[in-house]
């Protein structure tokens, strides 16, 4: 009963003006009625009487967010973890802070901080997820967006950013399960149901253009180039075995069709077929040996395997071939076991 609470905490205040708790209970009662500006003001008196309160800092720090003194929050934020620093509410909400000034980094490590105190706290993992989706981190982001859906399947905007990563994994259909579930649990979710339009608009144009190389192949079934189209738009639709196939039929009609030889190699890599993907890879070196995004493919497919001696050697054979792209170098994520290591650190030395 709020609203009796009120008088009663007022009479406290007037009573003892210096009675940090009745100050601090007043408060929370008055954010719960939306009263933001009363709430921060007691807040600001609780913390003068006591400013050993990590309650009332994180507390403070989400009534001013709430007004966009973001700068003030923070510092509310940091003396909470001061004086709390395993609170996992407080790491999310710096968290989330931070990530409303652009500060993604920084973000990452408080949200994973709020994640690794509270396994189970949905929206860090949400929050986390689409931190990491901005950066391009797709297998981490999915990981923890993949974990919020979990512990609560109503999470529309989980099931909508992972919707985003399936999309750009190339998994179309998994990706429209997803926008539909987003726009089902929250059907005025806007950019959900645009995405889900998209997909489904892209799906349709594919299966027209399916349905149209499946006619050409129906009357010229030994054609390379026709099995070649067929097998990418399988991989846009992401089934890959359906890929896999249709490149295999390419690749034997036309042993030398380098660019269905590389699909291949690229389609049994996202499929973890390693070896197969590395044989295919090696194929391809024998037809165009001096192509370095070949020798560059060979040391992610190493790297993902965690054979990082067999990784440099390939990466250094890619950049000897004049392999340049060093902002991908530096930043794929399928690098990321050899990214530590002496070798490739020397490697990336000055780019």
């Amino acid at each position: 009963m709020p609203d009796k609470a009120i008088p009663q905490f007022i009479k406290s205040i007037e009573i003892d003006p210096n009675n940090a708790t009745a100050h601090h209970s007043l408060a929370i009662i008055l954010a719960q009625k939306g009263e933001t500006g009363d709430a921060i003001a007691h807040y600001r008196k609780a913390l003068q009487i006591n400013p050993n309160s990590a309650e009332s800092h994180q507390n403070l720090g989400v009534e001013l967010s709430k007004q966009n003194h973001i700068d003030e929050a923070i510092e509310h934020y940091r003396k909470a973890l001061q004086l709390k620093p395993d609170d996992a509410e407080t790491q999310f909400a710096l968290g989330e802070a931070l990530a409303r000034q652009g500060k993604t980094e920084q973000s990452i490590h408080h949200l994973n901080s709020a994640v690794q105190i509270k396994p189970d706290h949905a929206e860090a993992h949400i929050n986390l997820g689409g931190q990491l989706l901005s950066q391009g981190k797709l297998d981490e982001a999915l990981e923890h967006l993949n974990r919020a859906v979990e512990i609560d399947p109503q999470l529309a905007e989980a099931h909508s950013n992972i919707g985003i990563i399936m999309i750009q994994k190339g998994n179309l259909d998994a990706a429209i399960t997803h926008f539909q579930e987003a726009v089902r649990i929250n059907p005025d979710f806007e950019p959900a149901q645009n995405n889900l339009n998209r997909a489904l608009a892209i799906r349709n144009s594919m299966d027209m253009q399916a349905d149209g190389v499946q006619k050409e192949l129906a009357d010229n079934p030994d054609d390379p180039v026709l099995r070649y189209k067929m097998g990418n738009i399988y991989l846009s639709k992401g089934e890959l075995n359906s890929a896999i196939a249709e490149f295999e039929k390419a690749v034997a009609l036309e042993p030398e069709f380098l660019a269905a030889r590389n699909n291949l190699a690229l389609t049994y890599a996202a499929d973890r077929q390693y070896e197969r993907a590395l044989a295919a890879f090696k194929e391809l070196i024998a037809l165009d040996p001096e192509n370095p995004s070949i020798d560059y493919n060979m040391a992610v497919l190493y790297a993902l395997q965690n054979k990082v001696t067999e990784s440099i050697a390939w990466l250094k054979k890619a950049i000897d071939r004049g392999y340049s792209n060093w902002d991908l170098i530096k930043t794929d994520k399928d690098l990321a076991n050899i990214r530590e290591s002496h070798d490739y650190q020397l490697l990336v030395e000055g780019h």
